[in-house]
């Protein structure tokens, strides 16, 4: 083994949690864009490569953003802590972290740089990686981070992510988080197990409380498909879209939880440190093959048409 592939291998953890066995439940569809009719008739993945960017799973707003760009921006940022972790010492990701510390608002944005202070769409010079030149970016950039970097894929397509809000994060968080973010990765109390839905039922808390108040996990993968949809009176069209699946974590303790000792109200908030290690650079397109789900509970988020 030459040292560039040790080296490349070592830019990842190995894995150090059993995978969760409960069943991955679909809680989105995230709809990208209409599929035009010359290539309707095509494999999907054949679809998929005729539509989308080369080596991104998103439509990008700007030129040369791709994964690794978005993570450095949650990262410099402190709003979210990335870990990699791999399985039998090769490059092939099994798992990834995605512990959400905290996410600013305009005004926190704009406070960052004291000359933009009016406005968070202003471009401001901003250095998000080591060893890197200053990057001109604008909150929009911020925004867009959060909706595109969990659509990594590495080759395998078998990945998942492991997202926790962690307890210093300050709510309420902005309004764009809750109707986009959220709704597009956010869990479906389907995942509960009976116990955690008793829970949850008595708590008189929202989901995203709820998960926030526990620094309860859930696990998150997603794969390309497509639906017909009907327009009005303009006829069914068929749309690419990302499936988006969630589903419980099997190892998480619920006892503290699901006890009748459990604290009633959100616990305070501390600052952590950030930690993150990068993005493979070639991101490539999954193995559109669906997950079985016995219930199916779906919240619709549309993109391009």
């Amino acid at each position: 083994m030459n040292k560039g592939k040790s080296k490349a291998m070592n830019r990842f953890k190995p894995l150090s949690e059993p995978e969760t066995h409960s069943e991955y439940l679909l809680t989105n569809i995230y709809l990208l864009l209409i599929i035009e009719n010359h290539i309707l008739n095509k494999p999907l993945d054949t679809q998929v490569g005729l539509i989308m960017p080369p080596g991104l799973n998103y439509l990008p707003s700007r030129p040369h953003t791709n994964i690794k760009f978005y993570e450095s921006i949650l990262v410099h940022t402190k709003s979210v802590q990335f870990e990699h972790f791999t399985r039998d010492n090769s490059e092939e990701i099994s798992y990834l972290k995605f512990r959400i510390q905290k996410v600013l608002t305009p005004v926190e944005w704009c406070s960052l740089n004291s000359s933009i202070q009016h406005s968070p769409f202003m471009y401001q010079q901003m250095i998000i990686a080591k060893d890197k030149p200053a990057v001109t970016i604008n909150y929009k950039d911020y925004m867009d981070a959060w909706r595109n970097v969990l659509f990594y894929q590495d080759p395998s397509s078998k990945h998942s992510w492991y997202l926790t809000f962690i307890k210093s994060i300050k709510l309420p968080l902005p309004t764009w988080f809750m109707t986009d973010w959220w709704t597009k990765f956010g869990p479906s109390t389907d995942i509960f197990p009976a116990t955690v839905m008793q829970a949850y039922e008595k708590s008189n808390l929202s989901l995203l409380q709820f998960m926030h108040q526990y620094s309860i996990p859930w696990i998150l993968r997603w794969q390309y498909a497509t639906h017909d949809v009907t327009k009005n009176n303009l006829g069914s069209f068929t749309y690419l879209s990302q499936d988006i699946y969630s589903k419980w974590w099997d190892k998480f303790n619920c006892v503290f939880i699901t006890k009748p000792t459990a604290p009633p109200t959100p616990l305070k908030l501390s600052e952590f440190p950030s930690l993150s290690s990068s993005f493979k650079d070639v991101v490539t397109k999954p193995n559109p093959q669906k997950e079985s789900s016995s219930s199916i509970n779906l919240r619709y988020c549309s993109g391009y048409s």
